[in-house]
């Protein structure tokens, strides 16, 4: 889909400008900006068009719930995703642009931790209230880090003993 397509297909208008964003470990992301404003475009790399329709229903879910992330816009189609047609069919999601920049680990500070935790917290309390069929299995359910968390603490590495420690208190404290 050229960039002409995918501005049709959600009606955002011409394109402006674009760049290819470096950030995220499985999907290719964009900012473009039309003459109706900017957006972040997402490629969902490996996914079924019923993964990213979950993935859909789950953020614009949490986004009515109070949780601060934009919720996809919605194609013309109705679908708030489009194709993205090639030699295998992928997936575009498209989001409001929210200003904002990756922080490097230094520039943390607990204020900031306390603000990202509650954001978090928000975000876990919300998901509890969405139906139960809503829910699936993944390497971030209980079972998978549970398993995780037991695999790391055989291994003798004093990286993770502080982080092994914890996990072992926080198991006693509210096991």
């Amino acid at each position: 889909m050229e960039l002409a397509e995918l501005a049709a297909a959600f009606g955002l208008g011409d394109i402006q400008a674009h760049r290819s964003i470096a950030a995220g470990t499985i999907n290719s992301n964009y900012e473009i900006e039309t003459e109706h404003g900017r957006y972040f475009v997402r490629v969902n790399e490996g996914k079924s068009e019923q993964d990213v329709a979950w993935e859909a229903r789950l953020v614009g879910a949490l986004a009515g719930a109070g949780v601060v992330t934009p919720p996809p816009l919605v194609a013309l189609d109705g679908r708030p995703y489009a194709p993205l047609r090639g030699p295998t069919t992928k997936w575009l999601s498209v989001f409001p642009w929210r200003a904002g920049r990756h922080l490097a680990a230094a520039e943390l500070t607990p204020a900031l931790a306390d603000a990202f935790g509650a954001a978090l917290a928000q975000l876990h309390v919300a998901g509890l209230a969405l139906p139960e069929a809503w829910r699936r299995g993944s390497i971030y359910d209980h079972a998978h880090l549970v398993a995780r968390f037991e695999r790391f603490a055989r291994i003798d590495d004093p990286a993770l003993t502080r982080a092994v420690s914890f996990g072992d208190e926080h198991a006693t404290s509210t096991g």
